[in-house]
């Protein structure tokens, strides 16, 4: 697993598919009630096309926001986004698993 800013995560099941998962908020239909966890956003068959799904997520959420943006401030989230890319921390599920035993 490969965390991308505290928003993205992309999972490899094998060479050949990648998950990208968003955290966003989602309402249960039975109980109505509403909570932050991890949504499957589709399925990438190389990991650079999962990385460019999310980066392009990320610009869009911020170029659909109620708020009028400045190119400047635009700027400034895409600088973030990059920084957040630099900062891609991947985690080894079996190590995980192994050093909690």
């Amino acid at each position: 697993m490969i965390t991308i800013s505290e928003k993205f995560k992309i999972c490899g099941d094998d060479n050949l598919n990648f998950e990208l998962y968003e955290l966003r908020p989602v309402t249960s239909k039975k109980t109505k009630q509403t909570r932050v966890e991890w949504a499957f956003v589709g399925y990438y068959g190389q990991f650079e096309q999962a990385l460019k799904a999310a980066l392009n997520k990320y610009l869009l959420s911020v170029a659909s926001s109620d708020e009028a943006i400045t190119l400047n401030a635009l700027a400034e989230h895409i600088d973030m986004a990059i920084s957040d890319l630099k900062n891609i921390r991947v985690v080894n599920m079996t190590t995980s698993l192994e050093d909690s035993e």
